[in-house]
């Protein structure tokens, strides 16, 4: 979405999935998928704009709080986020961790 506030938001909404066992494997590559393509480059030659910092900001939370509530993890950044999927992108199944909660 062209909208950061709106991926933010749409990206929280996603977190509450994590109990769709069938789809969360899924729903969790596209929100890594969704961080990727948003974060500004990393190039060193050009400085990013403030407006793609911004834009960053906001659609980094949402992402986040996403993954995190998909997972039941508590990470901190999009950049632990992606260290932790790259790292287990084999087996993306073992990122979920069960909540230990009855309800």
């Amino acid at each position: 979405a062209k909208d950061p506030e709106l991926a933010s938001t749409a990206a929280q909404a996603l977190g509450g999935f994590g109990a769709d066992k069938r789809n969360r494997v899924k729903i969790l590559e596209e929100l890594i998928k969704i961080g990727q393509r948003t974060r500004p480059g990393r190039s060193t030659e050009k400085q990013t704009s403030p407006e793609a910092l911004a834009r960053w900001a906001k659609v980094e939370r949402g992402v986040v709080e996403g993954l995190n509530g998909l997972t039941n993890r508590q990470l901190g950044n999009f950049e632990e986020w992606e260290v932790l999927f790259k790292d287990n992108k084999k087996r993306p199944a073992v990122l979920f961790l069960e909540d230990t909660e009855e309800e």
